[in-house]
C-alpha cells in the first residue's frame, strides 16, 4: 500500500471521496494575486473555473488476477454503463456509472472479493501561469549561475555545465506528462521523439495498442494528435525548459541541448486532467522502456491533485522500470507536510518533489514547502520558454521549477548511463546549494545546482 506523509490520512482502498488541490495559477484560488503574478496578466493562462474534484460518473477499479470484468463479477448490474482498460493487457479499468450514483457503486464494489481497490477518477491541474513574451537568451536567468555571463547567482548554473562540455544526449528520453506539446515548434521539432516502430500509416505497427503513436500519444481523446493550439501552452513551455534546442540562432535554450522528449497528453482543453488518463500516460512511458527498449530516464509531472491508489501504483511501476518521477510541489502557498499535493507527496524512491524560488533566491508566497516532503527548490518565477504558435512566453509556477529538475536529471543521465532512479534522486539532492529561503522548509534546504551535479561521480 502507498506510504503517504504521516500527517496525511492514507486514502481508503474503497469508497472515499477526496477533495482535489486546485492551483493552476501561482497563488491559492481566491487569493489576491501576488506581485509575482500581476492580476491583469492572468488571462494568458488562468485556472479554469469550477474544476470538479472528480470526473462525474467515473470510477477507477483494479480487479484481482484472472477476474473477468463484467457487471456480474463487479456486482454493479445496470450501474455499469461502460468499462475501459487503462493499459493494454492491464487489470486497471475506468468504469462509467450514472452521474450521482458513484458512492453507491463504490459501496457495492467494496463488498466484492474480485476487486483489489476502487476509487473516484480525480482531477489534476497544471501548476504554472503565463505572463509576457520574450525570446532573448540573456533573460534566461534560470539557466545561468554565479560564474556565467550573464550571471545570475540563484540560477541553476546549467550554462556552467555546458561550458565543461555537458550538453545532453539524444540517447536520453524524457516523458512529458502534461498538456500536448507543439511538436513542430522551431525550438522543439528536433527534440521530440519519433517512434521508429510505428510510422503514421493507420496501423499499430509496434502492437502496443496505440495506432500511429509516432511522436507520443493524446490520452484525452485516444489519438495521435498532440497539439491543438492554446490549450497546449503549458506542456510546450515545460518541454522547452527541459530541452529546447540551443545554438540555433533563435528563441531559448533548454537545460539539455540534446534530448528526446516524449509528449503524453493527459491535461485536456478543459484545463485539467484525470487519474485514468494520467495512469495510462505513465504506463505508456513505462511500457516503452520495459518492452520497447526506449531509454526513458525521467517523467516530468508539473501538475497536482488528490491521492490515488492507481496513480501510486503507476508511479511505483515506473520506479521498478528505472524511471525517475519529478513532481510539482504545488502552488497553494501551504505547508505540504500538513496539506500534501499529489503525486509529489508520494513516499516512493523515484519521486522528487520540487518547489520554486525567484531570481533573488526568495520563496514566492504561492509556492508549497515542506521540511519533510518537498525535496528542493528551483527557478520558478519569470521563466521564459517555448509556447504554442511557435512563440515564447514567461511563466511562474512550481511547474517550471519541476521542469528544471527534470532537465537536470536528464543531463546527469547522459553521462551516467543506467543510473537508477534512487541514485539519480540522491545525486540531485546531494548537489544542492544551501539557500536561506529553503532552510527548514525543504528536505535539503537547498536549490538545484546543475553545475555541481555534473561534478559528481
Amino acid at each position: 500500500m502507498p506510504k503517504f506523509p504521516k500527517s496525511a490520512s492514507r486514502p481508503l482502498a474503497l469508497a472515499v471521496t477526496l477533495s482535489v488541490l486546485l492551483a493552476a495559477c501561482s497563488q491559492p484560488q481566491g487569493a489576491t494575486p501576488t506581485s509575482a503574478l500581476p492580476a491583469d496578466d492572468l488571462g494568458l493562462w488562468a485556472a479554469p473555473a469550477n474544476v470538479p474534484a472528480d470526473v462525474p460518473g467515473e470510477l477507477i477499479v483494479k480487479v484481482r488476477a484472472r477476474t473477468p470484468l463484467n457487471a456480474q463479477t463487479l456486482g454493479l448490474g445496470a450501474l455499469l454503463l461502460r468499462a475501459e482498460r487503462l493499459t493494454p493487457g492491464g487489470d486497471v479499468y475506468r468504469l462509467t456509472v450514472p452521474s450521482g450514483r458513484e458512492a453507491q457503486a463504490l459501496h457495492t464494489l467494496s463488498a466484492r472479493g474480485t476487486v483489489a481497490y476502487a476509487e473516484r477518477n480525480h482531477t489534476y491541474t497544471p501548476q504554472g501561469a503565463y505572463i509576457v513574451n520574450d525570446t532573448f537568451y540573456s533573460t534566461l536567468w534560470g539557466l545561468q549561475g554565479s560564474t556565467t555571463q550573464p550571471a545570475s547567482p540563484y540560477g541553476t548554473g546549467a550554462a556552467a555545465a555546458w561550458a565543461r562540455g555537458y550538453t545532453g544526449s539524444a540517447s536520453v528520453y524524457v516523458g512529458v506528462v502534461d498538456t500536448g506539446v507543439q511538436i513542430d515548434h522551431p525550438d522543439l521539432a528536433a527534440q521530440v521523439w519519433t517512434n521508429p516502430a510505428d510510422p503514421a500509416d493507420g496501423v499499430d505497427n509496434d502492437g502496443n495498442g496505440y495506432v500511429d503513436d509516432t511522436r507520443g500519444w493524446n490520452f484525452t481523446d485516444g489519438s495521435s494528435a498532440l497539439y491543438t493550439g492554446n490549450a497546449d501552452k503549458h506542456g510546450t513551455h515545460v518541454a522547452g525548459i527541459i530541452g529546447a534546442r540551443a545554438n540555433n540562432a533563435q528563441g531559448v535554450a533548454g537545460v539539455n541541448w540534446a534530448v528526446n522528449l516524449i509528449p503524453t497528453k493527459f491535461l485536456g482543453t478543459s484545463g485539467y486532467g484525470d487519474t485514468a488518463n494520467a495512469v495510462s500516460a505513465i504506463a505508456y512511458l513505462t511500457d516503452l522502456k520495459v518492452n520497447r527498449g526506449v531509454n526513458v530516464v525521467a517523467i516530468n509531472s508539473s501538475w497536482s491533485g488528490a491521492p490515488s491508489q492507481a496513480l501510486y501504483d503507476a508511479i511505483s511501476a515506473a520506479n521498478d522500470a528505472g524511471i525517475l518521477f519529478v513532481a510539482s510541489a504545488g502552488n497553494n502557498g501551504v505547508n505540504a507536510d500538513a496539506q500534501p499535493a499529489y503525486p509529489a507527496a508520494y513516499d516512493l524512491p523515484n519521486v522528487v518533489s520540487v518547489t520554486a524560488i525567484d531570481k533573488a533566491g526568495a520563496l514566492p508566497s504561492w509556492a508549497n514547502t515542506g521540511a519533510g516532503s518537498v525535496d528542493l527548490g528551483a527557478p520558478g518565477v519569470s521563466i521564459r520558454s517555448t509556447v504554442n504558435g511557435s512563440t515564447y512566453a514567461t511563466a511562474d509556477g512550481t511547474s517550471m521549477a519541476t521542469a528544471f529538475v527534470t532537465g537536470a536529471a536528464a543531463l546527469y543521465a547522459s553521462t551516467h548511463p543506467g543510473v537508477s532512479p534512487s541514485a539519480l534522486k540522491a545525486a540531485l539532492l546531494a548537489s544542492v546549494t544551501p539557500t536561506a529561503s529553503l532552510q527548514g522548509r525543504t528536505v535539503t534546504g537547498g536549490r538545484l545546482d546543475v553545475a555541481r551535479l555534473m561534478t559528481l561521480p
